[in-house]
């Protein structure tokens, strides 16, 4: 599931560089873009090693840029991409807070 939202997010920053008309907002962009790429790694590892620790052993296959559809790719309306956006970040969020409750229920049950 996580490996959509690098999808989406990728795609958020093509359209995001397309669309820059500064080089600073451009710049700020592309950095703030990395570290998001980069605590997205971060953390696909981290879950990927707690399954492997827990004996989660499902191969589930890589994740390409096809599973976004090419409608959602080529989007020419500057609102249905904000709307894209928004729904990603959104939904993106609420795995982050499911996955956060998931590792409290977890710690919480392992210190008994």
């Amino acid at each position: 599931m996580l490996q959509i939202f690098a999808v989406n997010f990728d795609q958020i920053y093509i359209d995001e560089l397309h669309l820059a008309e500064s080089i600073t907002h451009k710049q700020s962009f592309e950095d703030e873009y990395a570290q998001l790429k980069v605590q997205l790694k971060h953390l696909l590892c981290n879950m990927e090693m707690d399954m492997l620790r827990l004996s989660h052993q499902k191969n589930e296959p890589p994740v390409d840029m096809d599973v976004m559809p090419s409608e959602a790719r080529d989007i020419t309306s500057q609102s249905d991409r904000d709307f894209r956006d928004y729904v990603t970040i959104r939904d993106y969020v609420k795995l982050l807070q499911y996955i956060v409750s998931l590792y409290e229920t977890a710690r919480s049950k392992t210190q008994y």
